[in-house]
């Protein structure tokens, strides 16, 4: 069944491009679970894919009042307003990209929903000491990064960003909680590798199926 979906995928791959990139050229707008967001060019569209639904729908059923929660890469910040508004968490959001932190300010006044909200690379910006819970929905595929569209979606022909990202957990004591979510599609092996090299494991703690593709929810621990 993957493989014959990974087929269909190559196949209309070209298309769903296009259609994408013409999309993700201009503002658009998102509405789901009570919440409206303004999404801005070139920021990861989360009613597009399953991964950010299914990333919130497992972490909302879990208590998080007062916990500080961060949102790596965020993008349209749809987890982020969503925790904000209804776990009492106090949210920081975060992204590489210009657009979407001008989308997630935006929104916060917008909604008027309170959030930090901080332009970074990874943790280059970010005190992890101040940090109980991170949430990653990262981009998996192995392909170079061009532009902030491309950010949303490939981690570097040689996984980059996984490298620095399990670099930047591994530094000192992890005194957080960490869940990221992948797709049975992306390289999972590789990826656990990757962290396998900084003393990190993933352990799998949900895992959800639709539209016949597997999302699974790790938890990233360091080596006991």
């Amino acid at each position: 069944m993957k493989a014959m979906r990974g087929k269909i995928k190559k196949l209309f791959y070209p298309f769903l491009s296009k259609w994408y990139e013409k999309n993700n050229a201009k503002a658009r707008t998102y509405k789901n679970k009570g919440i409206e967001l303004t999404i801005l060019p070139e920021v990861f569209h989360p009613g597009y894919f399953l991964s950010t639904n299914i990333l919130l729908d497992f972490i909302s059923s879990k208590e998080l009042k007062n916990k500080r929660v961060l949102e790596l890469g965020a993008g349209s910040g749809f987890i982020s307003f969503y925790l904000a508004m209804h776990s009492e968490a106090k949210v920081t959001a975060s992204d590489i990209n210009p657009n979407a932190i001008e989308g997630l300010k935006l929104n916060s006044e917008k909604l008027q929903i309170p959030i930090e909200v901080v332009e970074s690379n990874l943790f280059e910006k970010i005190d992890l000491k101040k940090i109980d819970l991170i949430l990653i929905n990262p981009p998996y595929y192995p392909k170079d990064v061009f532009n902030n569209r491309d950010a949303a979606f490939y981690c570097g022909e040689d996984f980059d960003y996984f490298k620095r990202l399990f670099a930047g957990l591994n530094k000192g004591e992890m005194d957080y909680t960490v869940f990221m979510i992948l797709s049975e599609d992306c390289q999972i092996e590789e990826i656990t590798r990757l962290a396998d090299e900084n003393k990190l494991t993933l352990k799998e703690v949900h895992r959800k199926k639709k539209l016949q593709e597997w999302n699974i929810i790790y938890e990233i621990e360091p080596y006991e």
